[in-house]
């Protein structure tokens, strides 16, 4: 939905409380490098 629709659509979905709503093309995002956080190469410490 646009922007201008959005409250009636979480309105119609029965949202009440909280959500998390996700604006534009992240989900389908291209051409970025993974997140170091979760990299393989990333050197934890502290944890076993």
């Amino acid at each position: 939905c646009t922007l201008a629709e959005l409250a009636e659509e979480t309105r119609a979905a029965g949202i009440t409380k909280t959500a998390v709503i996700v604006v534009g093309d992240v989900l389908a995002a291209e051409g970025f490098s993974d997140s170091y956080l979760y990299s393989a190469n990333r050197v934890r410490r502290g944890r076993h």
